[in-house]
């Protein structure tokens, strides 16, 4: 489980990057150095607390990967409260190298049905906050669509199809299966999460979304081979569009 957390990341962090430099950022420093309003807030909480907050989002991780083990429904709801508390105390307790040296004090904000992820950005001259607003939700059991809508440095825009192709080479390198979508004339990213457990058993993920500030996961664990199949939302294509 860690494992995906980590190549997660890490491949935010190779999204961010390759938008950065691959966009035109001239002037604008002023723009540069703002951030979300959310992410200065997001750095002042106390250990404590933090250490709390990431201490229930580990036990809710542990109690779905031990659902694997026998058949039936599980749900699970992680707060930006938690994945924030998770961020600030565990990864950099435990996992020091998660991010390349360039990225770090990674937060996120949940707000109705979108999120947006950022994180603090130094090389050299520049020193930035980096941000990526999304949607998620599901297509089909076990596959989870990601809408980026938003990319930016401070508050200069970054170019979405290089964003685009980061997350593609991001999903090919961490071997998911990736196909695009397209929903209200944006691109989507639709990543099928392999299911896993027993042989005589498979977690698979049957509900994601993003709502009352808080990510809101459910699914049970069946017999392989049971997931039905691939059922597209309304109005989305399956092609990309930049």
């Amino acid at each position: 489980m860690m494992s995906r957390r980590t190549l997660l990341l890490a491949a935010l962090a190779s999204v961010f990057g390759a938008a950065l430099f691959g966009g035109a950022l001239a002037g604008g420093f002023w723009a540069l150095r703002q951030q979300p309003e959310f992410y200065a807030a997001s750095l002042l909480i106390d250990e404590s607390r933090a250490k709390q907050a990431s201490d229930d989002l580990l036990r809710q991780v542990a109690a779905v990967t031990s659902a694997a083990h026998q058949r039936g429904a599980w749900q699970a709801v992680f707060t930006a409260e938690q994945i924030n508390g998770w961020l600030a105390y565990d990864v950099r307790k435990n996992h020091p190298r998660l991010l390349p040296k360039a990225f770090g004090q990674p937060r996120i904000a949940i707000d109705n049905d979108h999120a947006t992820i950022a994180c603090r950005y130094r090389d050299g001259s520049v020193d930035t906050v980096l941000s990526l607003e999304v949607r998620l939700y599901l297509t089909q059991p076990g596959e989870v669509a990601l809408q980026v809508c938003r990319a930016r440095a401070g508050w200069l825009p970054l170019p979405l199809g290089k964003v685009l192709d980061e997350v593609e080479k991001a999903a090919a390198e961490g071997g998911w299966r990736l196909r695009w979508l397209q929903s209200d004339g944006q691109p989507v990213a639709a990543v099928q999460i392999v299911p896993n457990g027993e042989e005589s058993t498979e977690l698979v993920l049957e509900e994601a979304e993003i709502r009352d500030g808080a990510l809101w996961v459910a699914g049970s664990s069946r017999a392989p081979g049971s997931t039905p199949a691939l059922a597209t939302q309304p109005g989305e294509k399956t092609n990309r569009q930049r």
